[in-house]
């Protein structure tokens, strides 16, 4: 039950905390605006921009805002996500969360995606959004080290909240907000035919 509350609670600040625009930079990157902590310095390719060594300069912190040109639901993005996740041989995935959100003004379902792995007797929290919009499917996620989770909180919310596609919000502070917890086999049993 506390699990459940402190993930309402998450979900509920991902949609409501206001970042202050001074202590943010912003960048063009495809259709989109992205406004990120002055600090975070940037990488652009075709299809995303990528942020990297986050907490301290360890090289395996990151963000990374994508748009993909991927004909996928938002579920088939996920499914492979969680592929890969647990194919992976470097990183040892320990955990994850997922919640389900049915968001306005966004025809599909989003995800707040929270995912914990460790690599080096280091352990490192990835968590985000994955959303698709009319042509892409759209993921900004952050990885930081599992001890800088608060931090990467507030910059999540910020980056969110101040995320715009085509000089438009992505996600509006008053939005309304349906949610539920999930799961990758869940999400797979629904897929199946």
């Amino acid at each position: 039950m506390r699990e459940h509350l402190l993930l309402l609670l998450i979900a509920i600040s991902i949609l409501s905390c206001g970042p202050s625009s001074e202590q943010l930079k912003c960048t063009q990157s495809g259709e989109f605006e992205i406004c990120t902590p002055n600090n975070w310095n940037h990488v652009e390719t075709d299809k995303a921009i990528f942020f990297s060594g986050l907490s301290d300069s360890i090289r395996n912190t990151f963000a990374i805002m994508q748009s993909l040109d991927l004909d996928w639901s938002t579920e088939e993005y996920i499914l492979e996500l969680n592929r890969q996740l647990t194919e992976d041989t470097i990183e040892v995935f320990t955990g994850y969360t997922l919640q389900r959100m049915q968001i306005d003004d966004i025809p599909t379902n989003t995800y707040y995606v929270q995912i914990d792995t460790k690599l080096d007797n280091q352990e490192y929290r990835a968590f985000g959004m994955v959303w698709r919009d009319d042509s892409h499917l759209n993921e900004f996620m952050i990885k930081r080290l599992a001890t800088d989770f608060e931090t990467g909180y507030k910059e999540l919310s910020q980056v969110i909240f101040n995320l715009k596609s085509d000089g438009q919000s992505v996600f509006d502070r008053e939005t309304e907000l349906e949610y539920e917890l999930t799961s990758f086999e869940e999400i797979a049993r629904e897929k199946s035919p």
